[in-house]
């Protein structure tokens, strides 16, 4: 009798951020969708900062949120972890608050008219991310929440908004996606 060869599969990790800032439903759809395919590893700031993640992980997601608070906590060193490991073969993503973070200034009118703008560490995306892209951000729930036809890569979607901005001043080969009522850049690759 012949024994069979077992396979084992390892799924490839990720980080995804899971402190201050992020919109609780952000975190738990991204780890819900992503777990089956990979590895999820939650980090914190102070694993950012310290750089407490596995050896083997390749990407960091932020997701959405709030950037401000992703701004105060990983400034400086947290922001040039981040970047080292972009530069060593890691990938970042950032969705909606992740994206603003990754800009080099941001620019966000709230829906009481306030303004939060600045410069941000990371600047991945040399350009201003400018928004709500569409309408006004209400912070809490999902009322000012949208369907918005997109376009990714020549692909007709749908994407959920609340929020997000558009990457003012993205070159062409910067562009992944756009959303086709003001043909803006929506999402852009370093």
């Amino acid at each position: 009798m012949r024994a069979k060869k077992q396979v084992i599969q390892i799924k490839p990790t990720i980080g995804l951020y899971g402190d201050l800032g992020v919109a609780p439903n952000s975190f738990f759809q991204l780890q819900k969708i992503l777990s089956p395919y990979y590895t999820v590893v939650k980090l914190k700031a102070p694993d950012i900062i310290l750089q407490k993640w596995p050896d083997t992980m390749k990407a960091i997601i932020i997701p959405g949120g709030a950037d401000v608070p992703y701004h105060q906590k990983l400034q400086g060193k947290g922001c040039a972890n981040i970047r080292a490991f972009v530069e060593t073969g890691g990938i970042y993503v950032g969705i909606c608050a992740g994206s603003y973070f990754a800009a080099s200034e941001i620019y966000f009118t709230c829906a009481d008219g306030s303004i939060i703008a600045g410069k941000r560490d990371l600047g991945f995306f040399k350009g201003s991310v400018i928004g709500p892209a569409f309408g006004v951000y209400i912070e809490q729930g999902h009322a000012s929440a949208k369907l918005i036809p997109i376009t990714l890569k020549d692909k007709l979607a749908i994407a959920y908004f609340n929020g997000g901005g558009v990457f003012e001043g993205a070159k062409e080969s910067e562009i992944l996606g756009v959303y086709q009522e003001t043909n803006k850049p929506m999402a852009g690759a370093v």
